[in-house]
């Protein structure tokens, strides 16, 4: 992602300088019809603001792809580690929970969203009341060893494949 940003914005600063190549040759024209050189000095000269716009535009994602990608690769250690190690222990004790995934953050946005991704039986999955008490009893599990981690992470609650 950082590498694209980067790319284009070589690009967007290769097409202003043609664009400003091409003020140049505008004198011949306007020697020939004043009119017509007029005219297309001002779509150049509109040309090059919008070049300009999309190298602050590509500067300015290019920046945002670059913390995207440091707080991506940022470990994962810390609150949301322990609430993931707390989390794990939960729902390995409770029947019907057959796979949990690995913990994945979504850093798009600030503070990170952090999703556990587990595989549950189809009857559960298909049951809301027991998914809600299923959810409510692993947050007590994790409220009674350390309470501020309760809610850090989300679930995603999955059947299990080829089940139905």
């Amino acid at each position: 992602m950082v590498s694209n940003f980067s790319g284009l914005l070589g690009k967007a600063k290769d097409f202003v300088k043609t664009i400003k190549s091409c003020t140049k040759s505008i004198s011949v024209i306007r020697s020939l019809d004043p009119k017509l050189g007029a005219n297309l000095l001002r779509m150049i000269g509109e040309t090059g603001r919008i070049g300009n716009r999309m190298i602050s535009h590509y500067r300015e994602m290019y920046a945002r792809a670059k913390a995207i990608s440091a707080r991506a690769k940022a470990s994962k250690l810390g609150p949301a580690g322990e609430a993931a190690r707390l989390y794990r222990e939960a729902l390995a004790r409770i029947d019907g929970v057959r796979d949990i995934g690995e913990l994945q953050a979504d850093t798009r946005q600030l503070p990170p969203l952090y999703e556990l991704p587990v595989s549950i039986d189809p009857a559960i999955f298909n049951d809301r009341p027991r998914l809600r008490e299923l959810t409510r009893d692993v947050d007590n599990y994790v409220d009674e060893r350390d309470p501020k981690l309760v809610g850090l992470i989300t679930f995603r609650f999955e059947p299990i494949r080829g089940a139905s």
